[in-house]
């Protein structure tokens, strides 16, 4: 899949959950993301990279196991997480899943670069 990479803010931090899920919050601690994981948490808030496959606007409080009344609300993104795949050509831009995640869209910014995702 061939898609544009968009990053973290990086005033977001991730607060582990367990070993495979985590919330996304920012500079003020509030919540404005949750993220799951395919295997283990292995990359911080600032290395990760997004793929937006939708858009929302609903609660998403079940998700996260969280209260309704932690949430920010507003439109948000779901996205894949992904990270910079081994390559021998920096050329590649070449990215593998690490997991899935609802971010806050304001938290998410365009890198203006298309990668190939496995």
């Amino acid at each position: 899949m061939l898609a544009p990479l968009e990053l973290i803010s990086s005033s977001c931090h991730i607060e582990l959950r367990n070993s495979i899920t985590g919330i996304v919050r920012d500079e003020n601690k509030k919540l404005v993301g949750w993220i799951r994981y395919d295997y283990t948490n292995e990359v911080t808030a600032n290395r990760l990279g997004c793929i937006s496959l939708a858009e929302g606007a609903v609660d998403w409080s079940e998700y996260a196991d969280i209260s309704y009344n932690e949430l920010v609300l507003g439109n948000f993104s779901y996205t894949l997480l992904v990270t910079p795949a081994q390559s021998e050509r920096k050329a590649d831009k070449a990215y593998h899943r690490l997991g899935v995640a609802i971010i806050q869209e304001n938290r998410l910014w365009p890198t203006g670069e298309r990668v190939q995702v496995f």
